[in-house]
């Protein structure tokens, strides 16, 4: 017990020592990343109490994978050091939460508050598509990636955030299936027409991201039976206000 307690704050730390190495000494970029990778992969191992393949795991271990991912990818595209330092410090303090809530949710149920973990889930996973498609955005510019190859990319990273979501909200209705398949549909189609719009990746990631978020809550408002109208409509505003200050508030190039 003690050493999965020690866990949520090693993890974290380790992380955030490799991180700032791999910053200053880019050479060890493929000795770090797969390192750090490990490191992630055995602490959650060792706090969920489920069999490696099982889905379970998977369903706690699916963003902090594709957080580290993403925002790895990052850092390699910022030019601002004290972003990059900000970025790192983000990330290791955001899974340093997520890990202190796997551990009381498996070893101190007593203090487990209700539905917190899928409130939590909710908020990283909209932090991991943004940090997700600003990566493909700066890559298909920086890197002249093919759009199929990277709308490739985006299904992918779609389909296991919402096999997270699906987990973490306990939706077991055969339907899932269906609406995963209208939001990949939808974002894809976003995702295109975005793509030539005279604004920087940042904006264009942005837009993207908000559109993802409100069709993606209403799906699963709808999915977990608590779907109110009412409330739809003002989110749809709060939403539509949000969009119009990024676009006419930002610089575009």
């Amino acid at each position: 017990m003690l050493l999965k307690r020690l866990l949520v704050f090693l993890c974290p730390i380790i992380l955030f020592l490799g991180l700032e190495i791999l910053f200053y000494k880019i050479e060890f970029l493929y000795i770090l990343v797969p390192l750090l990778f490990i490191i992630i992969l055995i602490s959650f191992k060792l706090l969920i109490k489920a069999k490696f393949f099982s889905l379970t795991f998977w369903e706690f271990f699916i963003l902090p994978f594709l957080f580290f991912i993403s925002l790895t990818t990052l850092l390699f595209i910022v030019s601002s050091i004290w972003l990059r330092h900000s970025l790192i410090f983000i990330f290791v303090f955001i899974l340093a939460l997520y890990l202190n809530n796997i551990f009381i949710f498996f070893y101190k149920p007593s203090q487990y508050q209700i539905s917190s973990f899928e409130n939590f889930s909710s908020f990283l996973n909209l932090i991991v598509f943004f940090c997700a498609i600003i990566s493909l955005n700066a890559t298909a510019i920086f890197l002249n990636t093919p759009l199929y190859f990277t709308s490739l990319i985006l299904i992918i990273i779609i389909s296991l955030l919402a096999i997270q979501s699906f987990g973490a909200n306990k939706i077991k209705s055969r339907m899932k299936y269906v609406y995963l398949l209208i939001l990949n549909l939808i974002i894809l189609e976003l995702y295109w027409c975005i793509n030539f719009l005279p604004a920087n990746f940042y904006i264009n990631s942005a837009i993207i991201t908000i559109f993802y978020y409100f069709v993606w809550e209403a799906f699963i408002a709808k999915l977990s039976d608590r779907f109110e109208s009412k409330s739809l409509w003002k989110f749809a505003f709060l939403i539509l206000f949000l969009l119009f200050l990024i676009i006419f508030t930002s610089r575009w190039i």
